[in-house]
């Protein structure tokens, strides 16, 4: 759906999730973005950012997305951290203001 190649370069671990109204939206590893996640969404014809491009701290592999019943979007994702030396999961949810909320969630 869409035009191809919309994102800003290479999208790596993508994860698709439609919302209650029928708005899909897609979470990748951001190549562009030194593979930090980033979220979009596709309204009226286009897909757009979803608060900011490449907002994890670190590299984000393995994306999940998920919506709530509420039209949040939830992305989860292995972050690697310092070269690949650490590993962790986590999980942002989308806030009020179209940020993201990070961390709310790390095993």
């Amino acid at each position: 759906m869409g035009t191809a190649g919309f994102s800003d370069g290479e999208a790596d671990y993508v994860s698709l999730a439609v919302d209650a109204n029928g708005t899909s939206y897609v979470a990748y590893s951001d190549v562009a973005n030194s593979n930090k996640a980033t979220v979009m969404k596709f309204v009226n014809g286009a897909w757009t950012t979803v608060g900011t491009s490449g907002f994890s701290a670190d590299e984000a592999d393995y994306t999940s997305l998920t919506i709530d019943a509420n039209g949040v979007p939830y992305v989860a994702f292995s972050d690697y951290a310092n070269s690949k030396k650490s590993h962790r999961h986590e999980i942002y949810k989308r806030s009020v203001d179209n940020g993201w909320i990070g961390r709310i969630f790390r095993w």
